[in-house]
């Protein structure tokens, strides 16, 4: 069931307003935190790279006027569960789960997002 459904306008687009000192700062943030784990973290480095590209992305109008934001509600239990579930199946299979793996990932973050629409 559909609820509070909004047409967007037409020859609307996404634009990421990523910078480069965010992704600086973001892999240092991770970097730092793989040491920390003794590189388990790196387990669910990719959940959090795609929702910090998702939730610092923007719907625009065809004027460039944002109208709207990505907002991914993905948390640490819910990355670190689909994590588990997916190195057992990649130990299991002997690595083949790997390649379906990256894709299940991106799936699995954009079923996590919601578009905000940004007031006037």
């Amino acid at each position: 069931m559909v609820e509070n459904m909004i047409a967007l306008p037409k020859g609307c687009r996404l634009q990421s307003n990523v910078s480069i000192i965010d992704i600086v700062g973001n892999v240092i943030i991770w970097i730092l935190l793989s040491i920390v784990t003794f590189g388990l973290a790196m387990c669910i480095y990719f959940y959090y790279y795609n929702r910090f590209i998702i939730n610092n992305t923007f719907i625009v109008d065809r004027d460039g006027k944002k109208i709207g934001r990505l907002k991914c509600d993905l948390n640490l239990g819910q990355a670190i569960g689909h994590a588990v579930i997916w190195v057992l199946l990649i130990i299991f299979t002997l690595g083949i789960a790997l390649f379906f793996y990256f894709y299940k990932i991106m799936v699995f973050i954009l079923s996590k997002t919601k578009i905000e629409m940004l007031d006037d």
